[in-house]
Formats: structure tokens, sequence, C-alpha cells
């Protein structure tokens, strides 16, 4: 069996903005694993209103 990762993201303003994720796996959660902080990670594929209630970065 293997694991497919299949995921949309860009680097803009220094920010890594997450655009799709279809995984098993919550990429964020390895970024942050490495280091990245989650101001530093926006979650594109939610609306502008809803992205800073999980404490990432908003834009």
């Amino acid at each position: 069996m293997f694991s497919l990762w299949v995921m949309h993201f860009d680097i803009k303003d220094e920010k890594v903005w997450f655009q799709r994720n279809i995984t098993e796996h919550e990429a964020v959660d390895v970024l942050m694993e490495r280091g990245v902080v989650k101001e530093d990670l926006v979650l594109g594929f939610r609306p502008v209103y809803a992205r800073g209630y999980a404490g990432f970065a908003v834009a």
C-alpha cells in the first residue's frame, strides 16, 4: 500500500499559503514539526473571515 500526497501551496509575502490539501495527513502539522510557526501558515482554502479562528495567519 502507498500513501498519496496531493496538495497545492504557494509562498507569498514570506508566508506559506495552503490552497488545497487532499491527503490523509495534515501537511501543516508536518511543517510545524519541522519548525514553521503557525503565524507563517495561511489556510487559503478557508474563507477569510474563518482563517484566524484556528490561530494561523490570516494573510
